[in-house]
C-alpha cells in the first residue's frame, strides 16, 4: 500500500471567487484514520487563526470554519504533522 497523500480539494490551490459560507474538502487516496487528525490542522488568514470545526468520512475531510470567508481574505489550510489512514501509513 502506498502512503496516504491528498488526491484532490475544494476550493483549489488559489481558488478565487469562491462563495464565502462553503466548506473546504479534502480528500485522501485512502481512508483517514479519524484519530490521526486531533491537533494537525490550522486555518489562518494572515497572521490570524480561524476557528473551524471539522468532520471526516471515509476518505474525506470537511473543515467548517466558524464565521464566513472574508470575501478580501487569502486563506491557508496547513496540515502540521502527519495524518494517516486506517492501516497506520502516514
Amino acid at each position: 500500500t502506498s502512503p496516504i497523500r491528498v488526491s484532490n480539494t475544494y476550493p483549489a490551490n488559489d481558488a478565487t471567487d469562491m462563495p464565502l459560507n462553503k466548506q473546504i474538502s479534502v480528500e485522501f487516496n485512502d481512508i483517514i484514520d479519524p484519530f490521526s487528525i486531533d491537533g494537525t490542522l490550522e486555518l489562518k488568514t494572515g497572521s490570524e487563526t480561524v476557528n473551524f470545526t471539522y468532520f471526516n468520512s471515509g476518505n474525506i475531510l470537511q473543515i467548517k470554519p466558524s464565521n464566513n470567508f472574508n470575501p478580501s481574505g487569502y486563506y491557508i489550510l496547513t496540515v502540521k504533522s502527519r495524518i494517516r489512514d486506517t492501516s497506520g501509513l502516514e
